[in-house]
């Protein structure tokens, strides 16, 4: 039998986070979730947590959005639905909705790549193996995208400071 504790959100989640925002200056975050209600979830008190803390959130992640096979380049959702923006009932994704009701950026959608898995696992480095995918592409703009948001960060501190 599960005790009333173990029903109940635990101590411990989103410590590691916590205690960085608290210790470290943090000049912003990128939320990362998956499409899955759970995954959601938990992502919302990350959300809460960094609000409360007063740490500006750039914007948010999907990652595993979709799959894209490494033969054909096929793509197929990883929630079981032709339209990728949406599940089986055609609600949005866990992360578009999220983004949307949270008020955030959605900064994009990253697909699963199993290449990816393979240069992890043989200790090759993903975007160099394969420079010209989509999966390195993606990550190229929202590099870029997070380093347009820090500077107009930057911008808007230093003309507060004058």
């Amino acid at each position: 039998m599960l005790k009333t504790q173990e029903m109940r959100d635990n101590a411990g989640t989103g410590d590691v986070q916590l205690s960085l925002c608290q210790n470290v200056p943090i000049s912003g975050a990128v939320i990362v979730t998956s499409p899955q209600a759970v995954a959601v979830s938990d992502t919302q008190r990350g959300i809460q947590m960094l609000n409360k803390l007063k740490v500006p959130i750039y914007g948010l992640l999907e990652n595993m959005s979709e799959f894209i096979c490494p033969n054909c380049g096929h793509r197929s959702p990883m929630h079981a639905n032709e339209d990728q923006d949406k599940d089986q009932e055609g609600n949005l994704s866990g992360g578009i909705k999220l983004a949307r009701t949270a008020g955030l950026e959605l900064l994009g959608r990253i697909p699963f790549d199993p290449r990816l898995i393979g240069c992890c696992d043989s200790g090759r480095p993903f975007f160099a193996t394969f420079p010209q995918s989509e999966l390195a592409q993606i990550y190229r703009g929202l590099a870029t995208r997070i380093l347009q948001f820090q500077a107009r960060r930057s911008d808007r501190d230093s003309q507060n400071t004058n």
